[in-house]
């Protein structure tokens, strides 16, 4: 298999992997915190903060709001957003390297 093959296989899995990891992580997030603003815990723009950065206060909200989520949701973790960010980033740095001439 040679370079560029390579990279372009990298990249896809890479990338394809991100996706489904954020598209995943923005879904989990959905759940927990779309309650926890219809319940008056966190504002939204409190709540889009949880997304990326954990707090006390947001594992509070998640808390209060768990014992009453219909799935039985009780934590969100933003580890699972930082690790697809990642991953699109390791893609999007591989990108360019495959495009270069010869």
């Amino acid at each position: 298999m040679n370079a560029p093959t390579l990279a372009r296989q990298s990249t896809l899995w890479l990338a394809g992997l991100g996706s489904g990891m954020l598209l995943l992580a923005i879904a989990w997030w959905s759940v927990v915190f779309l309650r926890v603003i219809g319940n008056g815990y966190l504002s939204a723009g409190e709540a889009l903060t949880c997304a990326v950065n954990g707090s006390i206060v947001c594992d509070l909200a998640t808390s209060l709001c768990g014992r009453t989520h219909p799935l039985g949701i009780s934590w969100y973790s933003p580890l699972l957003m930082w690790a697809a960010v990642a991953l699109l980033s390791a893609a999007a740095l591989i990108l360019p390297a495959r495009s270069e001439p010869g």
